[in-house]
């Protein structure tokens, strides 16, 4: 289990935050709403208990107003992007309900985030980077 750290980059600071691996949020339509939404609850959870455990940094003085985003997926097989891309809602939803983000819209976060991926079935979790940068 890998502890999130702060930065500094070239182009602004940088938090690297390590979570599990979130659920698939749209994967199976047949999925009852109730299920869902008690998947999504317990996945936030998670990422409380990682942040009381010291293992995600606390968030900022003030939430970050513009910045990029990487996700990079360790999972136990190679997702397709459509549902990798699906699969970050969770992680940023908790991220700006946290004080990390000001916001997940276009204004805070003005590119696609960056999303990679590899096969580690020791080790699943989802490492978000979020850089700062600076308004213009």
């Amino acid at each position: 289990m890998q502890v999130a750290k702060r930065n500094q980059s070239e182009t602004g600071n940088e938090i690297k935050i390590f979570l599990g691996t979130p659920p698939d949020v749209g994967g199976n339509a047949r999925k009852n709403w109730r299920t869902t939404l008690k998947g999504k609850k317990k996945y936030l959870a998670e990422c409380d208990e990682r942040q009381l455990l010291g293992l995600v940094p606390p968030p900022p003085a003030k939430p970050i107003s513009l910045c990029r985003i990487a996700t990079h997926f360790r999972t136990h097989c190679t997702l397709d992007w459509d549902n990798a891309c699906a699969r970050q809602k969770y992680p940023l939803d908790w991220l700006v309900t946290r004080g990390y983000l000001l916001d997940d819209s276009p204004k805070v976060i003005p590119a696609c985030p960056i999303v990679t991926q590899e096969i580690d079935r020791k080790n699943k979790q989802i490492e978000i980077t979020i850089t700062t940068l600076s308004e213009k």
